[in-house]
């Protein structure tokens, strides 16, 4: 949450991955026996810091270039790439480890795919011109929601406070909910036998 408003989504994406890469590579290239066991502790931390710091980034981003209406389509496509090439890295750890290629190598291919991705990012664009853009899109989209719903004057919020108005005839900025007096007097009345101690 820190790096995405220091930094924007994405570029707190592309650091987390480079993070969860570079982590990677050091452990293939680093732990070589037993004898340097020890190092892994270090390198679980900071795996644990860029996984942990790696999805949340790449849903706020996600979520902040959606178009307002299109969430579904959009986070639809986003699992369906997710289960098409998810698979991909361990199925090839597995290939090179049942070949006998030495685990140092076969650890090292996440890393690539890191990389990869990191890479793509970067013929993204600018977030702050696509942010602009879903905004343009949102707004639009919520003016056609108002339209069609009857709520044509103002914003949403607006024409809730207006149908609120007309239901109770009382501002809508002040709850109107009944008070335990209030319920005990119309009880009363209908005779119920509750009065208010």
């Amino acid at each position: 949450k820190f790096m995405c408003r220091k930094i924007n989504p994405l570029n707190s994406f592309r650091c987390a991955e480079m993070l969860f890469a570079t982590t990677n590579a050091l452990i293939a290239g680093t732990v070589t026996g037993p004898e340097r066991k020890n190092l892994v502790y270090l390198y679980a931390a900071m795996a644990g810091i860029a996984f942990g710091w790696m999805f949340p980034s790449q849903r706020t981003l996600t979520v902040a270039l959606i178009p307002k209406g299109r969430e579904t389509e959009i986070m639809g496509l986003i699992s369906f790439f997710a289960q098409i090439l998810g698979w991909l890295p361990a199925l090839i750890f597995t290939v090179m480890n049942e070949r006998g290629v030495d685990m140092r190598w076969s650890m090292s291919i996440v890393s690539y795919f890191l990389l990869t991705s990191c890479l793509f990012t970067f013929l993204c664009g600018s977030y702050d011109d696509a942010v602009e853009l879903v905004a343009h899109t949102s707004k639009s989209y919520l003016e056609e929601y108002s339209r069609r719903s009857g709520l044509d004057n103002g914003s949403f919020m607006d024409g809730e406070k207006k149908i609120k108005e007309e239901n109770d005839g009382t501002d809508a900025s002040v709850t109107n909910s009944p008070s335990i007096e209030g319920v005990a007097e119309v009880m009363k009345q209908e005779g119920s036998g509750v009065e208010m101690a």
